[in-house]
């Protein structure tokens, strides 16, 4: 159910055991800025894009990955190549993966 408090709520406290852990808004706590994007277009070189794109998948036309490396820069390079950007999404941890984090940074394995 966190997958739906993460869509619903603006702050969030997190409770292990009886006792607060951590709380604040899902930015503090996931980080306002992801480090990875997840790209989709179509059009362009595979060789040129292959290296920007870790696991990079290219079907016809249609290709997508995760970008690594600057992504104004790649939005450059895929102008000069004549390909298209369709989607470019932030990625960052999900409240359920942060939650299990917490309680192994603190020993526990379940929470009651």
């Amino acid at each position: 159910m966190l997958s739906d408090v993460e869509v619903i709520c603006d702050r969030v406290a997190i409770l292990a055991q009886g006792k607060l852990i951590c709380e604040g808004t899902l930015d503090q706590l996931l980080g306002a800025e992801a480090q990875q994007y997840q790209v989709q277009g179509h059009g362009g070189d595979p060789q040129q894009l292959a290296p920007w794109l870790q696991d990079f998948e290219m079907q016809a036309d249609r290709w997508h990955g995760q970008l690594q490396g600057d992504p104004q820069s790649f939005v450059q390079t895929l102008s000069s190549m004549g390909a298209t950007l369709t989607q470019m999404n932030l990625m960052r941890q999900s409240l359920e993966d942060f939650f299990i984090q917490q309680l192994r940074q603190r020993g526990l394995y379940s929470s009651r």
